[in-house]
This record gives C-alpha cells, sequence and structure tokens, in this order.
C-alpha cells in the first residue's frame, strides 16, 4: 500500500482543481493536468509513497521539478517548488520530505503543483488525498 500515493504532500487549500480551466497565467482555457494546493514558501512537501525519483531538475514552466516512480504504474508530479531535496535515482519513503512550496517557473505565487499519472494518464489527485497513508505525515508541517 505505501506504493499508492494516499494523502496530501503538503497542507493547504487547493487553489486550482484537476481538469477543466482557465490558466492563470496565460487566461487561456485548457486541462490541468493535477492541482494546485496553496502554501506558504518553504512548506515542506512530502512523498505521498515510497517510490525511486525519476527526475529532479529545473523545468521551465514547473520550475523546480520532481517526478517520482513508484511502481504498478504510479507516479507522482511536484512541481514550482522552492527547492527540492532529491536526486535521481534516489528512493524515498512515503511521507519523507522532498522539498519546500515555492513560486518556481511559470507561477502566480507559492504552491505546489501535484499530479498523479495511472499507467502515463494524469488521474484526479483528489480522491488520494482524502485518504490518510499515515495521518501523522500529512497532518502538518512539523516533524
Amino acid at each position: 500500500i505505501r506504493t499508492i500515493p494516499l494523502g496530501r504532500p503538503v497542507s493547504g487549500r487547493i487553489s486550482s482543481p484537476f481538469g477543466k480551466r482557465t490558466d492563470p497565467v496565460n487566461k487561456k482555457k485548457g486541462f490541468h493536468e493535477g492541482v494546485d494546493i496553496k502554501g506558504k514558501k518553504g512548506d515542506k512537501i512530502r512523498a505521498t509513497a515510497s517510490g525511486k525519483v525519476i527526475k529532479a531538475f529545473k523545468n521551465g514552466g514547473y520550475g523546480n521539478y520532481v517526478k517520482i516512480d513508484h511502481g504498478n504504474g504510479y507516479v507522482t508530479a511536484f512541481g514550482h517548488m522552492q527547492s527540492y531535496l532529491v536526486k535521481k535515482g534516489e528512493f524515498v519513503e512515503q511521507g519523507q520530505v522532498i522539498g519546500q512550496v515555492g513560486s518556481s517557473g511559470r507561477s502566480t505565487g507559492p504552491h505546489l503543483h501535484y499530479e498523479i499519472l495511472l499507467n502515463k494518464k494524469p488521474i484526479n489527485p483528489t480522491k488520494f488525498m482524502k485518504v490518510a497513508g499515515m495521518s501523522h505525515t500529512f497532518s502538518s508541517d512539523q516533524e
């Protein structure tokens, strides 16, 4: 079960949901492949499942960006981070701090862009976020 992304990667409210929306930067209609979670700069971002980091780099649009392969077709992606604390090839545990909330890349303010992909297709993370994978891990930013 630790390979299924459960719980919230960071506390905060969803400021932009999954699905059709008007882009906050260019005002064009499009499809948002994840959710944006409003946060404070520096808030801890945690892995929602154990897995292997397959990307950790500065991406143009998503800024500081991390992608984790959890196996069984599940992959999570995290964007607009102030910093990331993992590197490609590293194995992370569910609940491990992988970065900090920021506003890097094409962003209008501090938040986390969070995606879940299943078999390479984006799926709505909201229902997975409602499940407390490890409630003590995701309930606050305190360690």
